[in-house]
Protein backbone atom coordinates (compact mmCIF):
# COMPACT_ATOMS: atom_id res chain seq x y z
CA UNK A 1 0.00 0.00 0.00
CA UNK A 2 1.45 3.03 -0.95
CA UNK A 3 1.32 6.80 0.96
CA UNK A 4 -1.33 8.14 -1.09
CA UNK A 5 -3.88 5.60 -0.56
CA UNK A 6 -2.81 5.63 2.93
CA UNK A 7 -3.93 9.26 3.15
CA UNK A 8 -7.13 8.55 1.28
CA UNK A 9 -8.20 6.33 3.97
CA UNK A 10 -6.81 8.71 6.34
CA UNK A 11 -5.28 5.69 8.19
CA UNK A 12 -1.58 5.19 9.05
CA UNK A 13 -0.22 1.74 9.92
CA UNK A 14 2.96 1.34 11.51
CA UNK A 15 4.14 -1.54 13.47
CA UNK A 16 6.12 -1.18 16.70
CA UNK A 17 8.20 -4.05 17.38
CA UNK A 18 9.05 -3.21 20.63
CA UNK A 19 5.71 -5.06 22.47
CA UNK A 20 4.58 -6.40 19.15
CA UNK A 21 1.78 -4.43 19.06
CA UNK A 22 0.35 -2.53 16.37
CA UNK A 23 0.19 1.40 16.23
CA UNK A 24 -2.56 2.75 14.58
CA UNK A 25 -2.44 6.04 13.78
CA UNK A 26 -6.23 8.06 12.95
CA UNK A 27 -7.32 11.18 12.15
CA UNK A 28 -10.46 12.26 14.08
CA UNK A 29 -13.03 15.07 12.89
CA UNK A 30 -12.94 18.12 15.35
CA UNK A 31 -15.85 17.52 17.26
CA UNK A 32 -14.66 13.80 18.32
CA UNK A 33 -11.28 14.55 18.73
CA UNK A 34 -12.91 17.33 21.71
CA UNK A 35 -15.40 14.36 22.87
CA UNK A 36 -12.02 12.18 23.22
CA UNK A 37 -9.72 14.41 24.69
CA UNK A 38 -12.68 15.27 27.55
CA UNK A 39 -13.72 11.93 28.76
CA UNK A 40 -9.44 11.20 29.22
CA UNK A 41 -9.11 14.05 31.24
CA UNK A 42 -12.60 13.50 33.19
CA UNK A 43 -11.63 9.94 33.89
CA UNK A 44 -7.50 10.52 33.99
CA UNK A 45 -7.09 7.68 31.52
CA UNK A 46 -5.10 7.94 28.19
CA UNK A 47 -6.58 8.41 24.74
CA UNK A 48 -5.20 5.41 23.54
CA UNK A 49 -6.77 3.38 26.47
CA UNK A 50 -9.98 4.55 25.44
CA UNK A 51 -9.51 3.97 21.31
CA UNK A 52 -8.27 0.89 22.48
CA UNK A 53 -11.24 -0.16 24.86
CA UNK A 54 -13.89 1.60 21.47
CA UNK A 55 -12.57 -0.33 19.14
CA UNK A 56 -12.40 -3.53 21.12
CA UNK A 57 -16.06 -3.09 22.03
CA UNK A 58 -17.43 -2.19 18.40
CA UNK A 59 -15.28 -5.47 17.25
CA UNK A 60 -17.00 -7.86 19.53
CA UNK A 61 -20.56 -6.44 18.73
CA UNK A 62 -20.09 -6.31 15.23
CA UNK A 63 -17.58 -9.67 13.80
CA UNK A 64 -20.27 -12.11 14.62
CA UNK A 65 -22.76 -10.37 13.04
CA UNK A 66 -19.82 -10.11 9.83
CA UNK A 67 -19.09 -14.09 10.00
CA UNK A 68 -22.86 -14.40 9.84
CA UNK A 69 -23.43 -12.18 6.87
CA UNK A 70 -20.41 -13.98 4.83
CA UNK A 71 -22.03 -16.90 5.75
CA UNK A 72 -24.79 -15.74 4.48
CA UNK A 73 -23.84 -14.58 1.28
CA UNK A 74 -21.71 -17.42 0.16
CA UNK A 75 -24.98 -20.00 0.88
CA UNK A 76 -26.78 -17.88 -1.26
CA UNK A 77 -23.85 -17.95 -3.71
CA UNK A 78 -24.38 -21.82 -4.01
CA UNK A 79 -27.27 -22.43 -3.52
CA UNK A 80 -29.72 -23.19 -6.76
CA UNK A 81 -32.09 -20.28 -6.42
CA UNK A 82 -35.20 -20.98 -8.61
CA UNK A 83 -35.88 -18.93 -11.75
CA UNK A 84 -38.68 -16.99 -13.17
CA UNK A 85 -39.50 -19.78 -15.20
CA UNK A 86 -40.09 -22.46 -12.88
CA UNK A 87 -43.83 -21.59 -11.63
CA UNK A 88 -42.76 -18.86 -9.06
CA UNK A 89 -44.15 -15.76 -8.64
CA UNK A 90 -43.84 -12.68 -6.95
CA UNK A 91 -46.99 -11.23 -4.80
CA UNK A 92 -47.64 -8.00 -5.55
Amino acid sequence: MDAASLSRDNVKHTLNTTFGHLMLGIRLEPELARRLDWLARTTGRPKSDLAREAIRSYLDNNVEEARRQSLLASCAKNAELPSDDTGWKAER
